[in-house]
């Protein structure tokens, strides 16, 4: 069990080196959520309906899928 505490610490760390970057960096944060979406909202009728498949940029989302 000795070994759980340093994990716990490890992935406490990253977890909180995550949030304040998204912090400090909020337009990536936010590119990288909607990718994450896309990415699995890809195989949903939905997504293959509007190509997510083929979406790699804000841009082409916002000019393929009607929001």
């Amino acid at each position: 069990m000795k070994w759980l505490s340093p994990t716990i610490s490890r992935l406490a760390r990253l977890r909180l080196w995550r949030l304040e970057n998204w912090i400090t960096n909020p337009i990536a944060a936010q590119r990288e959520v909607l990718q994450d979406i896309v990415t699995t909202a890809q195989y949903t009728e939905f997504g293959r309906k509007h190509n997510f498949s083929s979406l790699f940029s804000i841009r082409t989302f916002k000019e393929k899928v009607p929001v």
